[in-house]
């Protein structure tokens, strides 16, 4: 029986995600860098140049076995 090779549902989002951007941002006239693994940074980083200096875009997301952020609310404010 073939071993079925699990989909990084997170990796695929961060992936498709840095393309759009990155293509937005080249629409837009912005000079952007997506060979990130020649400066040392994780992949879908980009880099976008601008007139006095490098921005640098990572895109982060929720830790292993979290797939959405949640609001944490301090129960004595919320009162």
């Amino acid at each position: 029986m073939a071993k079925v090779k699990k989909i990084d549902v997170k990796k695929v989002a961060k992936e498709a995600l840095s393309t759009a951007i990155a293509e937005f941002l080249v629409d837009a006239g912005y000079e952007v860098k997506t060979d990130t693994a020649d400066y040392g940074f994780s992949g879908a980083t980009l880099i976008v140049t601008v007139p006095d200096t490098d921005i640098q875009i990572k895109f982060v997301t929720p830790k292993a076995g979290v797939e959405r952020y949640e609001v944490k609310v301090d129960e004595e404010i919320a009162e």
